[in-house]
Parts: C-alpha cells; structure tokens; sequence
C-alpha cells in the first residue's frame, strides 16, 4: 500500500472490503502512515489493517533481501481466506 497515506481522503468512498498488509519495519511507509491508515478506517469492518512486525519493506517478494517467509505465508493465509469471503 505504498503511497496510500496520499489517497486517505478517498477512504470514505470505498464500498467494497479492503485489506492492508505492512511491514513493521518500514523505511517507506512509516508507522505515521500506517497509524493514518487505521484512522481513515476506523469502525469498518470491511477493511482489514495487518503490520507484520520484523518486516521490512518488500517482504512479500522472494527476490528481495528483505524477503521474509514467515510474514509473507501469514499474509499470503490472510489474503486466501479474505478472498474466499473470510474476514478483512
């Protein structure tokens, strides 16, 4: 979700469930964003927010250093069981 600290104004407008998936070490998307992130969503239901502390920026990518395993099955378990109408 890089850059979605620019797009919160919008966050209002969403009508379909969401989910957030951030590294906790993160020298890009800071903590400040994240933080902007839960506020602008604050009380849905819908969307989903997970930081994944011990992670950098890129975890989710093998080819990366910054890869880690543990952070990128526990999101990738998260966006399998949202996409089949599990919770956000």
């Amino acid at each position: 979700p890089g850059g979605i600290h620019r797009h919160l104004d919008k966050a209002a407008r969403l009508t379909v469930p969401a989910q957030f998936h951030f590294a906790g070490n993160d020298g890009h998307i800071t903590d400040a964003h994240v933080d902007e992130a839960r506020r602008a969503f604050f009380g849905r239901g819908d969307v989903g927010i997970h930081v994944y502390d011990g992670a950098d920026h890129g975890f989710n990518c093998w080819a990366r250093s910054a890869y880690h395993r543990h952070a990128a099955a526990l999101s990738h378990g998260r966006v399998l069981t949202f996409l089949e109408g599990g919770s956000p």
